[in-house]
């Protein structure tokens, strides 16, 4: 089985795991200090803050933008349109994520 963590991150927690232990702490505690888990709270906030993002970047390109775009100026665009153009408009944004991640 291969684990989801990446080798760096893995190494890190075991030191602090070592440490931890060493020491005499928690080693949730220290964990937590060093951002390698997430708690509720903290993936809260990331959700909000990844939908402000998504909100700021849909205020940017506009969805009537969106539509021009994809349709021409005499079709009368209907609320499946937008929702069509909002959907690609993310794919395409969520696919240009993933590959500057990797």
């Amino acid at each position: 089985m291969t684990s989801p963590l990446d080798p760096e991150t893995w190494m890190t927690a075991q030191a602090v795991l070592r440490r931890s232990r060493d020491l005499g702490l928690d080693p949730i505690e220290e964990l937590h200090r060093k951002g390698l888990i997430l708690s509720p709270a903290v993936k809260q906030h990331i959700r909000v803050d990844a939908l402000r993002f998504i909100l700021t970047e849909l205020q940017t390109w506009r969805p009537a933008e969106m539509l021009r775009v994809k349709f021409d100026a005499h079709h009368t665009a209907s609320p499946a349109d937008m929702q069509a153009c909002v959907c690609e408009w993310l794919t395409k944004h969520i696919t240009h994520a993933e590959d500057r991640t990797s």
